[in-house]
Order: C-alpha cells, then structure tokens, then sequence
C-alpha cells in the first residue's frame, strides 16, 4: 500500500470513529459509558495504529537514505573500475568472467559486453593453463593474492605477456565468492627483454675463441 494512501485512510478511520461515537452516545440502547469505553479503545488502537505508521515511514526514509548512499556508492565504485588504465576482471570462484573493465576488452580484442558469462581460461595461452590453474588453486587453499606472469591469447590469437595480480573478495575464499583480477601487459618489456637475449647470445657465437699461450 502507498504510504500517502495509508496515511488517508487513517485520518478517514479517526474521523469515522469520532462520527460513530457521537452517534452511539445518543443512542437510548447503548449506555453511554460503555459507549466511551469501547471507542476510546478503538481511538487508542487508531492511535497506535498512526504511531506504527510514523515509524514505518521513518524507517523507510532510513531505507531510502541507505540505498541511495549504496547506490552511489557502486556508481563511484564502477566509474573508478571502469577508468582503470590496466586491465581489471572479476570472476567466480571457477574462473567464470563476472565484469570486465574496457582496458581488459582491450587487451582481449572483445566488445566488453560479451566478456561477461565466458571462462577466462579460454583467453590463456594453452601453454601456460597449467600455470593459471596451478596458480588459482593456491588462490583457494591460502585465501591471499598471488602474483604471476602468464601468457594471455585474445580473439584473434595475438599472444600477450603479463604480470597477473589476483585476490579473493573477501577475507576467505569460498565456493560462492570471487577473484579480482589485475591483468598488467607487459608484451613490449618481454619483447625487448628477449631481443635483448637474442643479441647476447649472437655477440657469443660471433666472438673468435680466446687461445692461451702457455709460453
């Protein structure tokens, strides 16, 4: 019921009341004291009645005030995961995407809006799904954040390095709960890092051997 509806139909039910007892205390049958007592009765319980509606809106006002602080709240929350520079996922405890900020559709070469619902292990290189599945158990048995470098693979097969960092939400990490996933690309670092490998080991090859003259 609505509560400016409610409250009509109280101030109606206080002014019938007051009509009938007029009434009733001019009537020859009724003795006029039992009359009063019983709507005095019924305008003790009229106003009871209009107390617990007082605290019904009270409380719904507190209500109001509380959802409205959550839902800002969850406003401030999505527009700071959502304007993260680095790619940031939520997923279930199994690995199934549950958000997914534009930085991680980015790196996963998808529209954002088809991420949610898909298992996340289906963008690991198929190399490296040992390591996240390794990886996530210690997830489950330590309930802390762990770190790694793992090899993401988006839609069209492009292979990225990155350093993972995952945590539980929450203080332990159950069946039901989730893992926030921080996905840093770190291709063009491993990129040059390998190059880099690359030259030494070809500066190795080419270098003449050293001869020692024992004389």
């Amino acid at each position: 019921m609505k509560k400016n509806g409610f409250s009509s139909q109280l101030t109606a039910l206080n002014g019938r009341l007051t009509e009938l007892f007029n009434k009733a205390t001019t009537l020859p049958s009724i003795p006029s004291y039992l009359a009063s007592d019983a709507f005095k009765e019924l305008s003790f319980a009229s106003e009871e009645l209009q107390v617990a509606y007082e605290q019904i809106l009270h409380q719904n006002s507190e209500l109001e005030r509380v959802y409205d602080e959550l839902r800002s709240a969850n406003q401030r929350y999505r527009a700071v995961f959502e304007l993260m520079p680095e790619a940031y996922l939520i997923t279930s405890a199994s690995g199934k995407i549950e958000e997914a900020n534009s930085a991680a559709a980015q790196l996963l070469n998808i529209q954002q809006q088809f991420l949610p619902g898909k298992m996340l292990s289906l963008f690991i290189h198929p190399e490296d799904r040992s390591t996240f599945y390794l990886e996530t158990s210690r997830i489950h048995r330590r309930s802390h954040k762990q770190e790694w470098q793992l090899r993401f693979r988006d839609r069209l097969g492009e292979t990225h390095y990155t350093a993972v960092t995952v945590a539980p939400l929450g203080e332990s990490l159950n069946e039901g709960d989730r893992l926030l996933w921080c996905v840093r690309n770190i291709t063009e670092q491993k990129r040059a890092e390998m190059a880099l490998t690359a030259s030494l080991a070809e500066i190795q090859q080419e270098r003449p051997p050293h001869i020692y003259d024992k004389g």
